[in-house]
């Protein structure tokens, strides 16, 4: 479907369900627009701190403070908008001194990040304009000072609590460390852009954005329950990828809650695309339990190899690239899976709440590596914990939270370590 259709398309769907001009006065006034309304935000900052980078004995931190503040009006007629202005500083010393700043975080960056018109009727609800979406390939990554976010139109179809549909057509992005929406994305600018021999001209290459499509539906069976999602990208001009995700839920056995999870994705392209060939088919396990206030889980995902192709057969995943918030179940801190190419992937983690103010998590990860025409084969260890502190009473709102991951690569005499320590203020 041609790019501008699609857009389109999603609108007129909903045409039939909008109210005709002053059919419905019980759909409220022009005053509903600001007594309903309602403002939120928080104010966030990082103090973030590198210890070597494997070949490079360097140490840096820095320290950004910013937030948001958003602004939601009622609705008329079914209609409401929404706007969010995001912000984040770090002093000029350090900006300006390249061995001691971090340039994920985004820093000195002030942008009207969300500014949508949203039709809500029953369980059909249209979004036109900047905003954040929330999808397996495609998101905010909201674990930076500024989150990702996404201009196009979105549609969620929701007949019940267990079974629903997303749509989106998306044509501007802006990344973590962008004020302005354009037509790049992960692989092709910012902090994590893919560069060198075989990535020469990915630099600046722009793109006419994306589309999805996505169901989720629950099944219940007695004591077990089926959790299920599908989805479909077209990432235009780079590949159209599929990716099925699902979780079995068994009975409870005493305490112990067990699961099994199964995931597979499938990337092609077709045609004279922009990354070259890809063709990419990871697939995956998961196995765990919750017991109390614990889960403890093991993961692997095998990602043949495919010589010849972008990243000898790994993910072309342009939004999440770098970021490692791909829905995977190997999701590392510091060398996400979707960007390191063909391998083995294996994961333990687990997670304990204390109580209702402070809970923790940790995990093993390695990431075996496939040998490629450019690269050798190696491997990667990353382990990682992180505490978080929720405030109640009369501090409530106030966030804490500690991350600590620590990486080797075999054969490499150093190591790689980062802290990310975070505060918030939510109201």
């Amino acid at each position: 479907m041609h790019p501008k259709r699609l857009s389109a398309v999603l609108l007129t769907i909903t045409l039939p369900l909008l109210p005709c001009a002053g059919a419905q006065a019980d759909d409220g006034n022009f005053s509903d627009l600001f007594t309903n309304g309602k403002v939120n935000g928080y104010l966030r900052s990082f103090e973030w701190t590198n210890s070597n980078f494997y070949n490079s004995p360097v140490n840096n931190s820095i320290f950004v403070a910013g937030g948001m503040l958003k602004a939601e009006s009622g609705e008329l007629d079914h209609f409401s908008a929404g706007v969010a202005f995001y912000t984040a500083h770090t002093p000029q010393s350090t900006y300006n001194d390249p061995l001691n700043y971090d340039p994920t975080l985004g820093t000195n960056l002030d942008t009207l990040g969300q500014s949508y018109i949203n039709y809500h009727n029953g369980w059909v609800n249209v979004r036109q304009g900047r905003q954040a979406i929330d999808t397996p390939f495609a998101n905010t990554a909201d674990y930076r000072m500024i989150p990702a976010l996404y201009q196009g139109t979105t549609m969620d179809l929701t007949p019940s609590e267990d079974f629903g549909f997303t749509f989106g057509r998306i044509t501007r992005y802006k990344s973590w460390t962008s004020a302005t929406f354009d037509r790049t994305n992960n692989e092709t600018a910012g902090p994590f852009e893919k560069s060198g021999y075989p990535f020469q001209n990915f630099p600046g290459l722009a793109t006419t954005g994306f589309w999805y499509a996505g169901a989720h539906d629950v099944l219940n069976f007695g004591s077990e329950k089926l959790t299920s999602q599908l989805w479909y990208y077209d990432f235009m001009n780079i590949a159209h990828l599929s990716f099925i995700d699902e979780k079995l839920s068994f009975k409870a056995i005493g305490d112990f809650k067990p699961f099994v999870g199964f995931q597979y994705a499938n990337e092609k392209n077709d045609s004279a695309a922009l990354f070259g060939a890809v063709d990419s088919t990871p697939y995956g396990l998961q196995i765990g339990t919750d017991f109390g206030q614990n889960n403890v889980a093991a993961a692997a995902i095998h990602i043949p190899a495919h010589p010849g192709t972008f990243n000898n057969g790994g993910l072309a995943s342009p939004y999440t690239d770098g970021y490692g918030s791909a829905a995977l179940f190997t999701g590392n801190m510091l060398f996400p899976t979707e960007g390191l190419g063909s391998g083995n992937a294996y994961q333990l983690s687990g997670s304990h709440t204390f109580n209702e103010s402070w809970s923790s998590w940790a995990t093993y990860n390695r990431f075996n590596q496939t040998a490629s025409a450019l690269l050798p084969a190696q491997a990667i260890d990353e382990y990682v914990v992180s505490f978080s502190y929720a405030a109640h009473g009369f501090f409530k709102g106030w966030k804490v939270m500690d991350m600590l991951g620590y990486s080797t690569l075999a054969g490499n005499s150093y190591h790689f370590t980062q802290n990310r320590l975070m505060a918030q203020y939510g109201f």
